[in-house]
């Protein structure tokens, strides 16, 4: 009697471990590339925005992280780098900074980089069974980053 209970029951058990298992793959590895993408604006630089082709320059942001994510699965399309630089010089209202410092203005420059990009990510079944999908990820990237800030006194 054990054996058929065994044999009625293990099938289901064990399709259910898979798919339990397939589940927090697909999440593990969503979460894996969401933090991926977001952090990939950081590595991208005022360089970068001379480079010839973006989508190669976020891509390697994107995989460049520690998280583990198969490289050949991730796309990058209609990437774009802009760099932005602003300053502003104001003259100095203290009561000694003219006369005592000898300081007449300040200068501050900020240059900031944006980076946008449509990314997506396949994420292959971890248990190969007929009714398990590869499931693509897509996520949009924007982010604007400060890189340089410079403070001058004159």
């Amino acid at each position: 009697m054990l054996c058929l209970e065994t044999a009625l029951v293990a099938p289901v058990a064990m399709l259910t471990f898979a798919l339990v298992a397939q589940l927090a793959w697909v999440g593990f590895q969503t979460a894996c590339f969401d933090h991926a993408v977001n952090t990939a604006a950081w590595s991208v630089t005022s360089d970068d925005a001379r480079a010839p082709d973006a989508d190669a320059v976020v891509h390697a942001a994107v995989t460049e992280s520690w998280v583990p994510l198969n490289d050949a699965a991730v796309e990058v399309a209609d990437a774009r780098i802009f760099v932005q630089e602003a300053s502003a010089t104001a003259p100095t209202n203290g009561p000694n900074d003219r006369e005592l410092y000898l300081v007449e203005r300040t200068t501050r420059t900020v240059r900031t980089v944006r980076t946008t990009a449509q990314t997506a990510y396949t994420i292959q079944p971890i248990v190969p069974l007929p009714t398990f999908e590869p499931v693509r990820v897509e996520r949009p990237l924007d982010r604007t980053f400060v890189t340089d800030a410079k403070f001058e006194v004159s």
